[in-house]
Formats: C-alpha cells, sequence, structure tokens
C-alpha cells in the first residue's frame, strides 16, 4: 500500500512556475492537476497524464502501474507546487 489513500485530493498550489527554473515535465503535471484539482487515483491510473510525464525516453508511452508516491511527494515537500487538500476543504 502506498502513502496515499485513493480519495485523497491533490492541487496545484499558487506558486509561481519558472520554465527557468522548472523542467517542462514538472510544469505539464503541476498545471494537469490544476486548481480544482485530481485525486490521488485519477493521478496514479496508469493512462495518467501526471504518469506520462515521469517517462524518461522519446518512446510512446506505454502505461505503468508502479507507484507514483515518491514523484508526489516530492512535489509536495521539496517544491511546494501540488498541496494535498483536507476532505473538510473541498466538501
Amino acid at each position: 500500500m502506498g502513502k496515499y489513500k485513493i480519495s485523497d485530493k491533490f492541487i496545484r498550489t499558487s506558486k509561481e512556475m519558472d520554465p527557468n527554473i522548472h523542467k517542462t515535465e514538472h510544469i505539464r503535471r503541476w498545471s494537469w492537476i490544476g486548481e480544482d484539482g485530481k485525486t490521488y487515483s485519477q493521478i496514479n491510473a496508469p493512462d495518467s497524464e501526471y504518469r506520462k510525464t515521469l517517462e524518461k525516453s522519446n518512446q510512446k508511452y506505454r502505461g505503468n502501474d508502479s507507484i507514483i508516491d515518491q514523484h508526489l511527494t516530492y512535489d509536495i515537500e521539496r517544491v511546494n507546487m501540488i498541496e494535498k487538500v483536507q476532505e473538510e476543504y473541498y466538501d
């Protein structure tokens, strides 16, 4: 079992994205999550845009079923571009 529950919801923070500092794939995944947010289930889906940004080669993306928690935690804790929204906050 991963660090997050499938019902956990995440949103894009208001922190400024800077193409001179942030990699294109990071900006893509932060933009995809957006201000309306996505659930962990959506983010972790095999064909999600978040997963597609994690591919390391130019080959066509074929899906992935590994846990993305490490990347999501990086976006939350290291760069503060994503935040977990508390349930009572979006009910």
